[in-house]
C-alpha cells in the first residue's frame, strides 16, 4: 500500500494554505502485474465547506482500495472562502495525481473525482470548471493536467441559490451573491 499524506502546497507554493492529500493506493507486485495501472478516484469529503468529514473520506478510501481502485482523499480547507478557493486546492489535488501517476500506478484516462454533499458540490464543480484555462494558469500547469475523466457524486449540494443549505452557501460564496450563479452548478451544463 503507498499510503502517504502530502502537502499540496510544497507543490503549489501558490495556495495559501496547506492542503493534505492522503494517498490510499495499491503498491505493484512481480506476483501480480508489476506495471498494472488503476482506476483512481479522488475523493473530496462533506462538512459544508465548515468541516471535512472523516467518513465521507477514509473509510470510502479503503472501499474503493478493496475494488482494486486507488482513491485520494482531499482535506481541502474550509471556509469562508475567497474565490479561487477551494477550487483551486482541488484541481491542486488533481494535478498531484496526474504528475506522480508513475509513482502510484494511476492510469490517466481514469482519473475520477467523487464527493459528497458539499463535497460533492466540489466534485461537480472540479466537472464544470476543468477545461478553464484560468485555474491551469493560477497553478503553473497545462490544462491538461486538470482534467478528469468523471464526476462521482453523492446527494450533492448542486445550487447556491436560495433552495439550498444556506450555512454552505454562506461558506462558500462568503457574501459574495455575484458568485451565486457561478457555483450553481446546474447553470454551468
Amino acid at each position: 500500500m503507498l499510503y502517504k499524506k502530502i502537502n499540496l502546497k510544497n507543490r503549489f507554493n501558490q495556495l495559501e494554505n496547506d492542503v493534505e492529500l492522503v494517498s490510499y493506493c495499491i503498491d505493484n507486485s512481480k506476483e501480480i502485474d508489476i506495471n498494472k495501472k488503476r482506476k483512481t478516484v479522488i475523493i473530496f469529503p462533506g462538512g459544508g465547506y465548515k468541516s471535512v468529514s472523516f467518513r465521507e473520506g477514509e473509510p470510502v478510501a479503503l472501499r474503493l482500495v478493496a475494488d482494486d481502485i486507488n482513491a485520494f482523499v482531499v482535506h481541502y480547507n474550509v471556509g469562508p472562502y475567497e474565490y479561487p478557493y477551494p477550487i483551486i486546492e482541488g484541481f491542486a489535488a488533481i494535478a498531484y495525481v496526474r504528475e506522480h501517476a508513475e509513482e502510484y500506478h494511476v492510469d490517466i484516462n481514469q482519473i475520477c473525482v467523487m464527493g459528497f454533499s458539499a463535497g460533492g458540490h466540489f466534485a461537480a464543480c472540479l466537472g464544470a470548471f476543468h477545461n478553464k484555462q484560468e485555474y491551469a494558469d493560477m497553478l503553473n500547469v497545462p490544462l491538461s493536467e486538470i482534467k478528469i475523466n468523471g464526476v462521482l457524486l453523492g446527494y450533492p449540494v448542486i445550487t447556491m441559490t436560495i433552495g439550498t443549505i444556506a450555512g454552505t452557501r454562506d461558506q462558500l460564496l462568503n457574501n459574495n451573491p455575484e458568485l451565486k450563479d457561478y457555483y450553481s452548478i446546474e447553470k454551468q451544463v
